[in-house]
């Protein structure tokens, strides 16, 4: 889902909160799972594409 429309969603007070949760806390949970996803995509997309002695690309993997 887009990140636009679910803070649309939010404002209009359209958004179905999860069970446990309030509407805040719903939100919250959906765009930090959007953003998680986003930056997995860009990761596999990065080791894909960029050469293996790319510097960046090495940093990222060794984890400093």
């Amino acid at each position: 889902m887009c990140l636009t429309l679910l803070q649309q969603e939010f404002k209009a007070g359209k958004l179905e909160p999860q069970p446990g949760c309030n509407m805040e806390q719903t939100l919250e949970a959906k765009l930090s799972k959007e953003l998680s996803d986003i930056r997995e995509d860009a990761g596999t997309l990065c080791l894909s594409e960029l050469h293996y002695l790319n510097s960046p690309l090495i940093m990222a993997l060794c984890g400093n």
